[in-house]
């Protein structure tokens, strides 16, 4: 396996810690004791700030905001309903699986029409939401300025096996890789 290029002590974006928590813990079937402990230390370390970042926890949803969700879903089931009281949906496959989604053209006139008159009814919650989640997203790009260890192997002390997945493995696992 080729060494890639490792840039030099360079700080982590906030989205890069939240990305490479994520990763990490999506790593299945990893060979190497001593790859598997700094995985395994990473993420223990990584864990109460991906925590403390979710959007969820630093931007919670404003009433106004959760009502006007609340009000376009059921906008959005009559539409699916077609008036018979039951919404028509259909199975739809994502990355984490099948789930159940209303069958709706949510660019169909009705709907465009059912989300105009919400967006105007609510324009001050959507705004306010809109303007928290850019907030958000610009401190995503920022340094982390949160501690936390990344706990390092050196390069040659990767596993070396033809059946592992190295592209997935040294794109979870580049942080963890120390200059040599």
């Amino acid at each position: 396996m080729k060494k890639p290029e490792i840039k030099k002590d360079r700080k982590l974006t906030n989205l890069e810690v939240l990305q490479l928590h994520a990763e990490l813990r999506n790593l299945k079937s990893v060979p190497g004791l001593k790859l598997n402990y700094a995985i395994s230390r990473t993420i223990q370390s990584l864990k109460p700030l991906a925590e403390a970042y979710d959007q969820e926890k630093l931007i919670p949803k404003s009433e106004q905001f959760k009502k006007y969700e609340e009000e376009l879903r059921k906008a959005y089931e009559g539409i699916a309903s077609g008036g018979s009281g039951k919404p028509k949906t259909r199975m739809v496959q994502t990355p984490t699986g099948e789930i159940e989604t209303l069958d709706i053209d949510i660019n169909g006139e009705e709907a465009k029409q059912a989300r105009a008159k919400l967006q105007e009814e609510y324009s001050v919650a959507i705004e306010e939401r809109k303007s928290d989640v850019r907030e958000y997203n610009d401190w995503l790009n920022q340094e982390c300025e949160d501690e936390f260890r990344i706990h390092k192997i050196s390069f040659s002390e990767m596993p070396q096996n033809e059946t592992t997945d190295y592209k997935a493995l040294w794109d979870a696992c580049i942080h963890l890789v120390e200059n040599e």
